[in-house]
């Protein structure tokens, strides 16, 4: 809360999309939330200056190869041993080259037709070519391919290092030796693939945060939430009715087949009673430490488990956590099944007369799956490949007029065709 003194906010709703507002400061959910980020592998990380997860990654970067100067929020580490003991254990700082893309969204990468997303590959190659060639040692001396950049102004300890140019012909490999290592590799790139060294720490305001202040749910931003929340409830407080009652709807569904199921002989190793003639050798859970390669887990596997809300896996009030819940039950069943039933007529029938079901194949369950081809479409704009397809001709355009002016320019210098 703003005022420390105020009754602080009460939260009852999900107000994440993916997750529940109790997993938010789950150190798989927010990295940056980790016991430890050390002894960590060298890594390379990018961001777009635009992205809303920018001064995330930013942190996040800083804290791998800053332990000692940015620790977890200790509230994070009050009932996590195993975080806690991360925290205890690693604490050797990460080798860390971090670029921030000028003017960029999130994933750039995606849009390869741009110097911004080029660049980022070329450094992602030569990052992974690096750290694959050279072994350990060798990292530690020198944890970056340098390609003539200039190094941040924090990038290396106060003693300054000794630096031997390394490669041929038109690459020059930097290679940065000190005592303890360089750390730490900052930088921004602008939209020509140009980099420089990034601002110092202390002008990064999320830098400048308190450890206590990573991870809290804040008043202003829960308020601007309530608001919108809000107005959205009244606007389509029509449609949000209507979801409601296909809710409902599916829920009936889901319980007709488990019910039909149930009729057909579906039994289960974690039910009991002396009607059950075959007996499993292991029980829902009991794993012993080991990785059950042949498992497949399913909804009826979780009656302890709390998925978040939006995972399909323990919902019954979706088309596709019905499509899940048929397919777990029919068409792949885990070693949690004692006996596979067979799908009732009554079902069948149904089924075959929904376009989205089938009484004889599995429910679609990727989106890839449930694309419906037409043939009015070829393959190559189908699906995902329109993406793909897309990018690729205004690349091809892109660099045909690229070239088509280089060609204009030639011509006008030398007075005749360029060949």
């Amino acid at each position: 809360m703003r005022d420390p003194n105020a009754t602080p906010l009460e939260l009852h709703a999900q107000i994440q999309l993916y997750a529940t507002t109790e997993q938010l400061t789950h150190p798989l959910v927010s990295p940056i939330l980790q016991g430890s980020l050390g002894n960590l592998p060298p890594m390379y990380i990018l961001a777009g200056n635009d992205e809303v997860l920018r001064d995330e990654i930013i942190y996040l970067a800083h804290r791998a190869a800053h332990p000692e100067k940015y620790p977890v929020r200790k509230g994070v580490l009050l009932t996590a041993r195993r975080q806690n003991a991360n925290a205890e254990r690693f604490t050797q700082p990460t080798k860390v080259h971090l670029q921030v893309f000028d003017d960029m969204c999130h994933v750039l990468t995606v849009f390869t037709f741009t110097e911004s997303a080029k660049h980022a590959y070329r450094s992602i190659g030569a990052f992974v070519k690096h750290v694959v060639d050279h072994d350990e040692e060798q990292l530690a001396r020198n944890p970056f391919p340098e390609l003539s950049r200039r190094l941040s102004s924090d990038t290396v300890k106060s003693d300054a290092p000794t630096v031997h140019p390394l490669g041929s012909d038109d690459t020059r490999v930097m290679q940065v030796e000190n005592a303890e290592g360089t750390r730490m590799l900052r930088e921004r790139v602008d939209i020509k693939g140009e980099a420089r060294p990034m601002e110092p720490q202390q002008d990064l305001a999320v830098l400048r945060m308190e450890p206590s202040e990573i991870g809290i749910i804040k008043e202003a931003p829960t308020i601007r939430w309530l608001k919108g929340q809000e107005e959205w409830d009244t606007k389509y407080k029509r449609s949000a009715e209507k979801a409601i009652r296909q809710r409902h709807k599916n829920e009936e569904k889901a319980k007709k087949l488990i019910d039909n199921a149930r009729e057909q002989g579906l039994s289960l190793v974690h039910d009991t009673g002396p009607e059950l003639t075959r007996v499993a050798s292991t029980s829902a859970h009991a794993t012993d430490g080991v990785i059950q390669r042949e498992r497949r887990w399913g909804p009826l596997d979780l009656d302890d488990e709390r998925p978040p809300p939006t995972a399909i896996a323990k919902r019954r009030d979706t088309p596709d956590a019905l499509a899940l819940l048929k397919k777990h039950i029919y068409h792949t069943a885990p070693t949690t099944h004692r006996i596979v039933p067979k799908l009732k007529l009554s079902d069948a029938v149904r089924a075959a007369f929904d376009p989205n079901d089938d009484p004889n194949k599995p429910p679609k369950q990727s989106v890839s799956e449930a694309q419906v081809r037409s043939s009015l479409i070829p393959d190559s704009l189908h699906g995902m490949k329109i993406w793909d397809v897309l990018v690729g001709y205004f690349m091809r355009k892109s660099q045909e007029k690229a070239t088509n002016g280089k060609n204009a320019i030639k011509e006008a210098v030398t007075g005749g065709p360029v060949e």
